[in-house]
């Protein structure tokens, strides 16, 4: 018996096509699959030092690091060519992505605090990395993505970037974006842990749990 006739026997479907599975494995590796089926996805400090590290935040930044403190907070820190070492600690309020909403909002505790801009830019990568662990790899980072600023939050829009972008792919005709609710995060030891709610098909599940396996 062929792989795709066991897989067909498994999931009690007439026609499953390979296509299918290959539209799930070119989203979601081997283990977000098995995060995403458990609920939870774990974003690690290095996958995102790493990306800020690729990403030209600004010319006049370097050595930028994200590190967990107390009490659910994160620290940022880096090095201005201008102000020199600057560190500032803050809380992300909300990370809101649903089929309506998709956005990160965060809070920097310091009242006064110099480069918001490049904290701006740095938060915004937070909230690309997690986006990357939900819904696969997607285009270069980019400076569109829209960010309001007040006195001490920031929030930072990812909707319509996510529309608009061809990271937007399908499974079986459904959109990857509305394929997983977030829930809540919370930073931790370990990175920044999200629980997610996974809404696919009876079919795209048996699918998912096939490949794992």
């Amino acid at each position: 018996m062929s792989l795709m006739d066991m897989l067909k026997e498994k999931i009690n479907i007439p026609i499953v096509g390979k296509e299918s599975l290959e539209e799930i494995k070119q989203v979601w590796s081997t283990q977000t699959i098995k995060d995403l089926l458990n609920g939870t996805l774990i974003i690690s400090y290095d996958l995102i030092n790493k990306q800020l590290a690729e990403h030209s935040i600004s010319p006049s930044v370097s050595d930028i690091v994200i590190s967990p403190v107390e009490d659910n907070l994160l620290n940022i820190k880096f090095k201005h060519e201008q102000y020199g070492d600057i560190s500032c600690t803050g809380e992300i309020l909300a990370f809101n992505h649903n089929d309506k909403e998709s956005y990160l909002s965060f809070k920097i505790k310091e009242k006064e605090i110099k480069a918001k801009n490049i904290i701006s830019k740095i938060i915004t990568v937070i909230g690309y990395c997690i986006f990357i662990k939900l819904l696969g790899k997607f285009p270069k980072f980019s400076d569109e993505i829209n960010v309001s600023m007040t006195e001490d939050i920031l929030k930072v829009d990812f909707r319509e970037y996510l529309l608009k972008s061809n990271f937007n792919k399908k499974i079986m005709g459904k959109d990857t974006i509305n394929l997983v609710d977030v829930l809540s995060l919370e930073p931790s030891v370990e990175g920044i842990k999200v629980n997610t709610n996974l809404k696919v098909s009876p079919v795209i599940k048996k699918m998912m749990e096939f490949i794992i396996k």
